[in-house]
């Protein structure tokens, strides 16, 4: 069994999941070994069969019930499973505002979410009126905030802008109560705290003609931090060269919702996913678009995106709940691989000290699995250097405990590493942060 299962090993490691897979059902069938079976039912989740993958870690656990990796992908599955069917993504086309469908629909449509923020969504109708880009229409969703948002979108003085209240839904209804009204060839997305020069309209739009095919247009972004004070503190240029779906995998390249996006694809890969939270719902989208489209980049600032320090931002829950989302989005897109060996061969060993670790700390810690960032550890370079990254994430947050068990996981992994020893050192002590 050994040879042959060394044998599935490599061909998983080659890419080569279909082949893998028909040889680890075998082996199952002779015998009901847990690792097997849970890396039988990550090549079917790899290959599109939920059903039979969920059965599988189940099986796994049957055989070993503390056994960490068939125990998180059974969860993150069994959610995304529930997630998918409890949405329906189709596109469509509702009137709200009983706008007249006799006019001429324009170039673009800018769908502008806000909340409770009228000053604010005052500031950013000003920015669109400046526009050089003359021939679009404003949408303004007010997500459940107060009436007199309306008041604000009638005195902009926009042409064409139109205005629709909804029952408090979120971040991604407002975004498909948007869409449902948009008649635009291209569609530009816009939160009431953010900022456009007069040039973003007109860039994204030449971005994407000179492109020549549909697609996502994006720009340089000025990123302003501030407190909770509202004191900006400071201020940075985000440019991202290039996205992809490597890229995304990794994390969310896309500043705020400041792009503009053909039509088209939404019609053919439908709305934004509503059950999920602030974190998830754009970045999803953005992987969904990038398995079949390009982003295409504009090299110059045409915006600023302000990123504010909210209490639910800042808490404990808030940025945990935030990796909760981020598996959760990438389980949906079939990229997390938990198997129960590397795809480095030389970190094989490392590897399993790591797992049978994170079998005990499971069982000391409930719920850890929705804690941790999981996507990384399958392809770590270093298998140490992932658990001292979770590690440095634990203290940050404060969660000193966490923070002790994985320094020493990521010492009896790499001993006397420096950074992993100071950053063990300061969370004995009660400090946050880590090594350099």
């Amino acid at each position: 069994m050994n040879a042959e299962y060394e044998r599935a090993k490599k061909l998983i490691r080659e890419d080569k999941i279909g082949e893998g897979c028909e040889l680890l059902e075998k082996l199952a069938q002779e015998e009901p070994n847990p690792e097997i079976l849970n890396d039988a039912g990550v090549c079917l989740y790899l290959l599109g069969e939920f059903s039979s993958a969920i059965e599988r870690f189940k099986r796994a656990l049957a055989a070993k019930a503390d056994f960490a990796l068939p125990k998180i992908n059974l969860f993150y599955l069994e959610k995304a499973c529930d997630l998918t069917k409890s949405f329906d993504l189709q596109f469509r086309s509702i009137n709200h505002d009983n706008f007249s469908q006799a006019a001429p629909p324009p170039k673009i449509s800018v769908i502008v979410r806000t909340y409770n923020r009228p000053q604010l969504l005052k500031n950013a109708l000003a920015c669109l009126k400046n526009q050089t880009f003359r021939n679009f229409e404003t949408i303004v969703v007010n997500d459940g905030g107060p009436e007199e948002i309306e008041k604000v979108c009638r005195e902009s003085g926009l042409n064409g802008l139109r205005y629709h209240r909804f029952a408090h839904g979120g971040p991604a209804a407002g975004l498909n109560r948007g869409l449902e009204m948009a008649r635009g060839e291209f569609i530009a997305f816009y939160d009431d705290d953010d900022v456009i020069y007069p040039n973003h309209l007109q860039g994204l739009l030449g971005c994407l003609e000179k492109a020549g095919q549909p697609g996502v247009a994006y720009s340089d972004v000025r990123v302003n931090y501030f407190d909770r004070s509202e004191n900006l503190v400071r201020s940075k240029i985000r440019s991202e060269p290039e996205v992809n779906l490597e890229v995304l995998f990794r994390y969310d390249p896309i500043s705020s919702m400041l792009v503009l996006v053909s039509r088209e694809i939404f019609e053919k890969l439908g709305r934004f996913y509503e059950p999920l939270a602030v974190t998830g719902n754009d970045w999803e989208m953005w992987i969904r678009i990038a398995r079949h489209y390009k982003f295409f980049h504009l090299p110059e600032i045409t915006a600023e995106f302000q990123e504010r320090d909210r209490p639910d931002r800042g808490s404990r829950l808030g940025l945990f709940e935030r990796y909760y989302y981020s598996n959760l989005v990438l389980y949906i897109h079939r990229a997390l691989a938990l198997f129960s060996f590397p795809q480095i061969a030389a970190n094989e060993s490392a590897y399993r000290t790591a797992v049978a670790e994170l079998n005990r700390l499971l069982q000391k810690y409930p719920g850890l699995e929705k804690k941790l960032r999981l996507y990384g550890l399958y392809h770590a370079r270093t298998v140490h250097g992932f658990f001292y990254e979770r590690a440095r994430n634990f203290s940050g947050f404060g969660a000193g405990s966490e923070a002790r068990d994985f320094y020493k996981l990521a010492l009896k992994l790499k001993p006397l590493e420096p950074k992993i020893l100071i950053g063990f050192m300061r969370s004995l002590f009660g400090r946050r942060g880590g090594g350099a």
